[in-house]
């Protein structure tokens, strides 16, 4: 159980950590060819969706496959 929790705990971090140095970097006005770049198909943003709802469920993955 606690490699679970510290699995969790982890992802959650590295997540956080991502969103923080990708909001220092990326903030701003969009360049010309991402303002005329076409919206995300939806089968795109499913795709997105479902990585990031496994993500999240990797650390209790992670932990019943070592146990």
């Amino acid at each position: 159980m606690p490699v679970m929790i510290l699995a969790l705990v982890e992802s959650v971090a590295s997540f956080g950590w991502i969103l923080y140095w990708f909001g220092k970097t990326v903030v701003g006005e969009p360049s010309e060819a991402v303002a005329t770049a076409t919206p995300l198909p939806r089968s795109m943003s499913a795709v997105l969706i479902i990585l990031i709802i496994m993500s999240f469920c990797s650390s209790f993955i992670a932990s019943n496959w070592l146990s």
